[in-house]
């Protein structure tokens, strides 16, 4: 009777190479594919949240709420999305977390609640990258999605009324964007507002997100392999490129062919290093 032959050494190292090449070659894949699924578990998110936007403009006589400061759409949407989980204020991607009990935090009591908050973000999100989510108050959620201040009824008050949408009933709203990934609360991008530029951080002047055109910063973060999800005016949900920020319609007169569009002649070497791989638009 024959004797089992057990494996030589050589045969044994042989197995080990061609795992470990099988494994090289697979784990780029299982990873993309993992992102995958997760910028679709976002996309879900934003689905959510675009058909309750929906239904706060039908039960307005189709206009959204007022700029009232502070959280803006946190207060009127509240009875939306009421006792919803967690999962829904955050994108699968933003991982990091870092304020464990807001109330632990020791702020000078003379700064003002909207302050309060914003100081908290700025020293805790750092701003701009796409794992970090923000801290939403009342109630106490993270949350790592953001509106477009544009969409608001802004008061009379305000400089940039006219550019306001206030309402649902618009034309091209499948171009107006509502509700998206973002590293704060939101803000109300301007077409000449550029990218983040390589080693800038945080976002600049984020204790004021629309001043000295910074705004498109927040929602310009590579959280989705080159892109953010969105939702947009017609009830859309979408993945979008992030030099395609530029070429949507922000407000009533946001360009697009801007300066940072290609329609508009965009110098390929002005966008920074981080962003020049990404498609145009």
């Amino acid at each position: 009777m024959n004797k089992l032959k057990g494996f030589t050494l050589i045969e044994i190292l042989v197995v080990i190479a061609i795992i470990s090449l099988l494994m090289a070659i697979l784990m780029p894949t299982l990873h993309r594919i993992r992102n995958q699924a997760r910028s679709v578990r976002c996309r879900s998110n934003l689905h959510q949240w675009g058909i309750m936007y929906s239904v706060y403009a039908a039960d307005n006589d189709g206009k959204y709420f007022q700029s009232i400061g502070g959280d803006t759409w946190v207060e009127p949407m509240q009875p939306y999305y009421g006792d919803c989980e967690d999962s829904l204020f955050l994108c699968p991607m933003a991982t990091k977390h870092y304020i464990e009990d807001a109330d632990s935090l020791i702020v000078d009591s003379a700064i003002d609640t909207v302050t309060k908050k914003r100081f908290w973000a700025l020293k805790y999100i750092g701003g701009g990258t796409r794992h970090h989510a923000w801290l939403l108050f009342e109630p106490k959620h993270f949350c790592s999605y953001g509106l477009n201040d544009w969409i608001m009824d802004h008061k009379q008050s305000y400089s940039g009324m006219d550019s306001s949408w206030r309402t649902s009933n618009i034309e091209d709203a499948s171009n107006v964007p509502v509700f998206l990934d973002c590293a704060w609360r939101g803000s109300r991008p301007h077409h000449l507002d550029p990218p983040l530029m390589d080693g800038d951080f945080p976002i600049r002047n984020p204790l004021d997100p629309d001043a000295s055109y910074s705004a498109m910063q927040y929602f310009c973060i590579d959280r989705h392999g080159g892109s953010v999800n969105g939702t947009f005016m017609d009830g859309s949900t979408r993945r979008i490129g992030l030099k395609g920020l530029w070429a949507l319609k922000w407000h009533r007169y946001f360009p697009k062919n801007g300066s940072w569009t290609r329609a508009g002649g965009v110098n390929p070497s002005a966008w920074p290093q981080w962003m020049r791989r990404f498609k145009d638009y």
